[in-house]
């Protein structure tokens, strides 16, 4: 017996169920949350003041040689928090997601929810590392421009990690493809 197609209210209804849990998912999980709310800021702190060391003893913008290197890194970044906060989130609803299947639910609406849910994650932490990387290097007119390219790079890596997440079989078999996929862009990103 085949159930007949959704209707577009269902499907909305059903979309909107997979948002809030997704949501409140990440909420409830208080270690993963702080990490997930402290890790930018310190990453930009630390990458700034970093490479803010001037030979001269002051630093200005006009003569940091170091920016190039900030805004790949500040991509690294973007990437790496993309696959860290993505790369289990299909593993740990798996149950869930066999359960949806066993009654004939599209497992498109899931998908478009974590990646909306991380998403606005994401635009968070990449928001929180810009504004404090910026201030700490004096970078005044490219918040807009350098949100837009961290966000895209911060979505391949959700989409990379809820890839990963979907074929592993445990949390620890995805958490340790995160190098392997990130290396590779490193080096071949043009930073060595």
């Amino acid at each position: 017996w085949n159930k007949p197609p959704a209707s577009n209210k269902e499907k909305f209804t059903t979309l909107r169920a997979h948002f809030v849990r997704s949501f409140l998912s990440k909420l409830r999980n208080p270690s993963n949350l702080s990490t997930t709310l402290l890790a930018a800021p310190g990453l930009g702190w630390l990458i700034a003041t970093v490479l803010r060391f001037s030979e001269e003893g002051s630093y200005s913008l006009a003569n940091a040689y170091h920016i190039p290197t900030y805004l790949f890194l500040s991509l690294v970044v973007a990437i790496f928090l993309g696959l860290s906060n993505s790369s289990d989130e299909i593993i740990r609803d798996h149950n869930l997601l066999q359960r949806e299947r066993n009654h004939g639910i599209s497992p498109f609406q899931y998908t478009l929810s974590k990646i909306v849910v991380l998403g606005f994650f994401a635009l968070i932490q990449v928001s929180t590392f810009l504004f404090i990387g910026n201030k700490i290097l004096k970078i005044h007119s490219m918040f807009g421009t350098h949100l837009l390219w961290m966000m895209s790079s911060a979505l391949i890596g959700i989409l990379l990690g809820l890839l990963v997440s979907s074929y592993s079989r445990s949390v620890k078999t995805a958490i340790n493809w995160i190098p392997v996929i990130l290396i590779p862009q490193i080096i071949l990103g043009g930073a060595l």
